[in-house]
């Protein structure tokens, strides 16, 4: 019978817990409140599985729709939507674009396609692509498929290990005069 419930409790650990934790919906994430209650406002019935921010504070809810498309939604940190993008496939790229990536782009790796509808009613696609040195791109490009610009992206960090480097500072600014409180921010 002992032998039966650490089986049982094993299952629970190794099946039952990672299932718990991956499936978090937006309420269960450090996310703020009034981020939360936009996202789920206008998407009451979705099972989000990613919640990321970015360096400028804007928050991105990943989730799937029921046709099995990755939706991402922006939302900035006083609660705006300022973006739904839904990824695509290389293949329904205007040509433009396909032609403008093989020509300027061609040892760069494709990572993920996005069409995105900002809150302007703007329709634009984004592809973020892998190059040298691992630095992640962002190429956007107006709906007709011409090139508007090339940014780094920057690191997207799940919203449950948001670290100081996350915050745009000069961090050199502050090593010299501010050692003292690095060990502050270790313990979060």
């Amino acid at each position: 019978m002992k032998r039966f419930f650490n089986l049982a409790f094993a299952f629970a650990v190794i099946v039952l817990l990672p299932t718990a934790i991956f499936a978090q919906t937006a309420h269960l994430l450090n996310v703020p409140e009034n981020v939360q209650n936009t996202f789920n406002q206008q998407f009451p019935e979705v099972d989000v599985f990613d919640t990321t921010i970015d360096a400028d504070g804007n928050f991105y809810f990943e989730f799937w729709n029921d046709d099995d498309v990755l939706h991402q939604i922006k939302i900035s940190s006083s609660a705006e939507h300022l973006s739904t993008a839904f990824q695509i496939d290389d293949s329904d790229l205007p040509p433009l674009i396909s032609d403008y990536l093989s020509r300027y782009y061609e040892q760069n790796i494709v990572r993920e396609i996005f069409k995105v509808n900002n809150n302007q009613q703007e329709i634009f696609y984004e592809v973020v692509t892998l190059g040298i040195n691992n630095i992640s791109l962002a190429l956007k490009f107006d709906v007709n498929g011409l090139f508007l610009e090339e940014q780094k992206k920057p690191s997207i960090k799940n919203t449950d290990d948001i670290y100081f480097e996350d915050i745009n500072i000069d961090h050199d600014e502050y090593d010299d005069n501010d050692d003292d409180n690095d060990d502050e921010n270790d313990d979060e």
